[in-house]
């Protein structure tokens, strides 16, 4: 299936805009649908809704393989509890069937079935009312998630039973009743010629065939650029001024280099260039040695070396910008930059987090036995705690 819609995606990556949400009407609602049709639709990019609202030129090629993936996660579960209706209703429901089984090999033939088929269909109802909700940016990330303690519930019980529901299955084929009734019912034309062991294996194939697809989502969602992310944070941002290398012009004697305002949003793994829409800007015409020298150590961050300047905290600071290092009075501090209008950019050794402070919070440690006394101290601290943690692993 994901080749057929992988096939049907164009080739060529358009930019758009994104669109505004589209909501499938009460009367033709994707679970009417399902109910009357079965499948009503394969591929997410078919169902009318999407066709008609001429919003499908604007998505991407990556935006498309999204939809598709998260769409196939929505019918790929309404088939399965179907299959799982099957299993119950048809075998486990079994007058007949239920008349040659003993209590206990009942329950050791269909285990918690009846709750895994609850749980999922609470699951698949809550995809499709996403998918009604905004047919064309419909979201299952946080679905998945809100429903991973009653899959877990149900579907750690059932695969530990796998066990004895097999030995129970082979003891039942001893039973002369047993194998005659599970004939008759395995001829119903609702199991389409399957037995009954792929029925009951179904939870089985399901639990991993669900993993494949939520790693295929992630796949396909990581292609696309999310500014929000649980994985991302902001180092540092603020305005500076972009020079124009490319039209520098003489005024007079002078060298005129032209300039323009540009906000930057530095995150830990992506630099963001952006302007304010607004007419008036607040444009910084002197900058500081400390406020570039900041820029450029994010951007460029450096590890920790040995025998840098160290300094002590004198009396707490706490920070101010994203850039910033909060100190509490009497941490040790390896001094990496210092400014001349009174910034220090600094590690600090007990826990190794690193930011910019003012000078005059901190004092210097002048001594250098002092200062590799404090290494040696840091680096034992370390190796230590990282012994721990391989122990407790």
């Amino acid at each position: 299936q994901r080749q057929q819609w992988a096939d049907a995606i164009n080739e060529e990556d358009e930019d758009g805009v994104a669109p505004a949400s589209c909501n499938i009407s009460p009367t033709n609602s994707f679970r009417s649908q399902r109910s009357s049709r079965g499948s009503a639709f394969s591929l997410w990019q078919d169902i009318p809704d999407v066709r008609s609202s001429g919003l499908l030129d604007t998505f991407s090629n990556q935006e498309r393989k999204l939809q598709e993936a998260k769409f196939e996660l929505v019918t790929s579960e309404a088939s399965y509890i179907r299959s799982l209706s099957i299993a119950v209703d048809h075998f486990m429901c079994s007058r007949e069937l239920s008349d040659c089984l003993g209590a206990q090999e009942r329950q050791w033939l269909f285990s918690k079935l009846p709750d895994v088929k609850d749980v999922s269909e609470r699951f698949l109802s809550d995809l499709e009312e996403r998918l009604e909700e905004d047919i064309l940016r419909f979201d299952v990330s946080d679905i998945v998630l809100a429903h991973c303690p009653a899959f877990r519930k149900v579907y750690l019980p059932y695969v530990t039973n796998q066990a004895y529901q097999e030995q129970t299955y082979q003891r039942l084929l001893e039973n002369p009743r047993f194998p005659a009734i599970l004939a008759r019912l395995e001829e119903d034309p609702v199991c389409q010629r399957l037995p009954l062991t792929s029925f009951l294996i179904l939870p089985f194939q399901r639990i991993t065939r669900l993993k494949m697809l939520v790693e295929l989502i992630k796949e396909c969602n990581s292609s696309i650029f999310p500014l929000i992310s649980q994985s991302r944070w902001l180092v540092k941002h603020g305005e500076l001024l972009e020079v124009d290398t490319q039209t520098i012009s003489m005024s007079g004697s002078k060298l005129k280099l032209p300039t323009r305002p540009v906000y930057l949003h530095l995150f830990n793994d992506y630099l963001l260039l952006s302007r304010k829409k607004e007419v008036t800007f607040y444009m910084c015409w002197n900058i500081f040695r400390s406020e570039k020298q900041r820029w450029i150590t994010a951007m460029f961050p450096s590890n920790l070396e040995a025998d840098l300047p160290q300094v002590q905290c004198i009396r707490s600071y706490k920070a101010q910008e994203d850039d910033e290092l909060t100190l509490e009075k009497a941490d040790i501090l390896q001094a990496k930059t210092i400014t001349n209008d009174g910034w220090i950019e600094g590690i600090r050794l007990s826990d190794g987090e690193k930011g910019w402070f003012p000078k005059s919070y901190v004092e210097e440690i002048t001594s250098r036995s002092a200062r590799l006394r404090n290494l040696r101290e840091n680096n034992r601290i370390k190796c230590a705690t990282q012994k721990l943690e391989e122990e407790y692993l």
